[in-house]
């Protein structure tokens, strides 16, 4: 029912991330994924929670100058947030473990914001999820790998082995 609902329309996935492709692949929907460069700042006064979704719609407003008539875009954006304050994406080893200590034993956010649009119309939303981690154990955070850390990405622990340290 979904492919005969979104049949007129190209499918255009506006993100390079690799989670949200295979996400779309997942749905076994005909897809191109096509990136415009885009600013991700925001006016200080949003409140946090905004934040997603504001970028997610200057992510498809991007795309004004090359816009088809037949697509259908999605673009997306997530953030972590803490205490208020939004985590951003770790971009050295130790950086990393600054992040998961900070994290340790306590509940965070996970939000994305989602842009869904065509010629005609824009619709967005958010989904907001509650993690909570079990303290995490300094000694195997300290001797984990830089190839195992989540480098480069909102929200990622997956694949890090160290997924079972957090309760959903």
């Amino acid at each position: 029912m979904l492919k005969q609902t979104l049949g007129k329309y190209k499918l255009i996935l506006g993100s390079k991330s690799p989670r949200r492709q295979m996400l779309m692949k997942g749905l076994d929907l005909d897809f191109e994924v096509i990136t415009v460069d885009t600013d991700e700042s925001y006016p200080k006064q949003i409140p946090t929670e905004d934040i997603p979704v504001y970028i997610a719609l200057k992510k498809a407003r991007a795309f004004d100058k090359i816009f088809m008539p037949d697509w259908l875009l999605i673009t997306a954006d997530t953030m972590v947030i803490l205490d208020e304050q939004i985590i951003g994406k770790p971009h050295t080893r130790k950086h990393a473990q600054q992040m998961l200590r900070q994290l340790s034993g306590k509940k965070h956010s996970v939000i994305t914001g989602v842009s869904l649009r065509t010629i005609d119309n824009e619709r967005v939303f958010n989904c907001k999820t509650d993690v909570w981690f079990k303290p995490l154990p300094m000694k195997k955070l300290h001797t984990t790998s830089t190839a195992t850390l989540p480098l480069d990405k909102a929200g990622r622990l997956r694949s890090t082995g160290m997924d079972r340290l957090t309760s959903e």
